[in-house]
């Protein structure tokens, strides 16, 4: 998506600063938003399309605020026109009543409709996903670990926040040790320590540990299959797999983690 999205994007970017040139304030006033919104995204928390739509709330407040802080009018009634029109986004003064009017230019407002038209075109066809697949699979991933009678065994949940999603369904139940962050928790911290992504190597060898202290075969209970070849690791059994979610961070695929027994060695005899 990137190789069409990015420099489409830029190139709207580019055309509303140009637009908005003579406009200092509402332009500050988004782009702050705009850059603000971005360096949250990338650095705290990436989000999904519901967070990224208040790039187009930051559009709209642009919009109306180049009406509000419109400059004075130069003298002349050509001029005035011709200044009043000016610039991508330009509007109406406001009139020696003092109301305020607000209009766009037509080239403005035709953009702003295909645009709104496109974001329309989109919420359908998510409320038509929404109608036809669950949103999340969790609700099904507990029940079938209560009616297999795995919820009284030590879990281990990744990502931790759709793991808990499964704890909140398995009644009686209130915790489970995250994989994120290595520590036990009826809800997932969305602290510091959690943003330290772990490999699948990590996953088990944090299960092996928790499957040691409990002395119990460990259920790992995961938003994504293991990238792993488990044939080298007879101690993991997949066990099932939830899909076809419509969040697909919301799918489940559920192993079990049972190390055999280390076998006694038997005893040295020294010589007598």
């Amino acid at each position: 998506d990137a190789l069409y999205s990015i420099p489409v994007a830029c190139l709207l970017l580019i055309a509303i600063i140009w637009g908005y040139r003579r406009r200092a304030v509402p332009l500050a006033i988004y782009l702050c938003s705009v850059f603000g919104l971005l360096s949250f995204f990338y650095v705290l928390y990436w989000g999904s399309l519901r967070h990224h739509g208040f790039l187009l709330v930051a559009f709209l407040m642009l919009l109306w605020t180049g009406q509000v802080f419109t400059p004075p009018a130069p003298s002349g009634a050509t001029s005035s026109w011709w200044f009043k029109y000016r610039g991508w986004g330009g509007g109406a003064f406001l009139p020696e009543s003092g109301k305020s009017s607000f209009s766009l230019p037509p080239h403005a407002s035709i953009f702003l409709t295909i645009l709104l038209a496109i974001h329309a075109f989109g919420g359908l066809r998510i409320l038509m996903f929404d109608l036809l697949l669950p949103m999340s699979l969790a609700k099904e991933t507990a029940e079938y670990l209560r009616t297999k009678s795995l919820d009284s065994l030590p879990m281990i949940g990744e990502s931790d926040y759709a793991a808990g999603s499964v704890l909140a369904f398995l009644k009686g139940r209130r915790s489970m040790h995250y994989a994120r962050g290595d520590r036990e928790g009826s809800f997932a911290r969305l602290d510091i320590v959690r943003r330290i992504p772990i490999t699948d190597a990590e996953l088990l060898s944090r299960t092996a540990a928790l499957a040691a202290r409990e002395g119990s075969p460990v259920v790992l209970v995961l938003n994504r299959p293991l990238d792993l070849p488990l044939e080298r690791y007879p101690e993991i059994h997949p066990v099932i797999s939830f899909t076809g979610a419509l969040i697909e961070a919301e799918n489940f695929h559920l192993y079990l983690y049972d190390a055999p027994a280390p076998v006694p060695a038997d005893p040295v005899l020294g010589n007598r």
